[in-house]
């Protein structure tokens, strides 16, 4: 159970933890962007938050846009980070040992993320959603597969 509390709480400081570091270092993210009373699109529209809710459009623009690197980096580095997730959930807890349940708790704590990006002034995007979602049910599998080994 150790284990799995400081993966979240690692996992968090890379998703959360940079625009404290930006911040330091001269990225402005005054109190314009946390004025949760304010109407959000105008502040999407201006751009002073990314968000994205058009499926696969980010990896597109990764394809065309950057190199084989950043489309790497971005696709497997989403996929990557949750995989821990799928794979401990059902060894920590027995109800978690069928994959709808593991799939539905990796979309919604990956939903839960992009709110949080969100407020904290980070992009928010619907292919990251896909791509961690992905990696926690291809966590549940790498979990059946150490079961199927030590069973």
């Amino acid at each position: 159970m150790s284990i799995f509390v400081a993966y979240i709480a690692v996992m968090c400081l890379l998703l959360f933890l940079p625009n404290v570091f930006m911040s330091n270092h001269g990225i402005d993210l005054t109190s314009q962007n946390f004025d949760f009373v304010g109407d959000f699109k105008d502040r999407i529209s201006a751009g002073s938050w990314g968000v994205n809710i058009i499926p696969f459009r980010t990896m597109k623009s990764y394809i065309k846009y950057s190199g084989v690197f950043h489309v790497f980096l971005n696709i497997a580095g989403n996929i990557l980070i949750f995989i821990p997730f799928g794979t401990m959930l059902p060894m920590l807890y027995d109800d978690m040992r069928k994959f709808y349940r593991v799939a539905v708790l990796s979309a919604t704590f990956s939903f839960l993320v992009e709110i949080v990006q969100f407020f904290v002034g980070r992009s928010v995007d619907i292919d990251d959603f896909i791509l961690n979602t992905i990696g926690g049910m291809i966590g549940y599998f790498v979990f059946k597969m150490i079961q199927n080994k030590y069973n």
